[in-house]
């Protein structure tokens, strides 16, 4: 879960990733679920 979401990258291989606007630490999200 993340509080305050701040950038988001996808590399090549698909990999998505985030960052957090507190630690600006990048955390690769491994399950995306959708929500309507």
């Amino acid at each position: 879960m993340f509080d305050f979401p701040w950038k988001i990258a996808v590399d090549a291989a698909g990999n998505l990733y985030v960052t957090e606007r507190s630690n600006q630490t990048p955390k690769r999200v491994r399950k995306l679920t959708l929500v309507p």
